[in-house]
């Protein structure tokens, strides 16, 4: 049995994205996005024989650092990419909140809205208030129709 723990806590020590992704964490929690974005990208790139855990995390960090950085169109797209993928176990990450501000400031509001819903309807109230506040002011300014303004498609992130 011990045998078997410290084979597994050396195999996990020897994982390069968990080297990676604790320096990439230390810059984000630092506030130095840039920095942290592009070791986010070289985790996210990494080829493994399934998307880990590690990389859905840096994934996930990844738009917040591009959404940090104002850089909406990308973060959307990274954010519609991590959900695509892995709808249910990214929701730890809570990436709902962002996504749905990266569709306001792209004029996509119907889709901001639905996505603020889904932010109520299936995370804790902490979040509640200020998604209620911004579906308020969206719903102020959303248009007669239900289609969505175009849109040109978000730039493809460098990896």
């Amino acid at each position: 049995m011990i045998a078997l723990i410290m084979l597994s806590a050396s195999a996990y020590a020897a994982d390069p994205l968990v080297d990676l992704i604790g320096q990439a964490d230390q810059l984000y929690d630092a506030a130095h996005y840039a920095e942290a974005l592009k070791l986010y990208v070289r985790i996210k790139a990494t080829p493994t024989s399934a998307y880990s855990e590690t990389q859905l995390r840096a994934a996930c960090r990844l738009a917040e650092c591009q959404y940090a950085l104002g850089q909406y169109a990308e973060a959307a797209a990274a954010f519609e990419e991590l959900l695509a993928r892995s709808p249910h176990g990214v929701r730890k990450y809570a990436p709902d909140l962002h996504y749905g501000d990266c569709l306001v400031i792209l004029g996509r509001t119907n889709q901001a809205i639905r996505c603020y819903n889904f932010v109520n309807k299936n995370y804790s109230t902490n979040y509640h208030v200020n998604v209620q506040t911004r579906i308020e002011e969206m719903e102020k300014r959303r248009p007669n129709n239900t289609s969505e303004p175009a849109v040109a498609p978000a730039p493809q992130v460098q990896r």
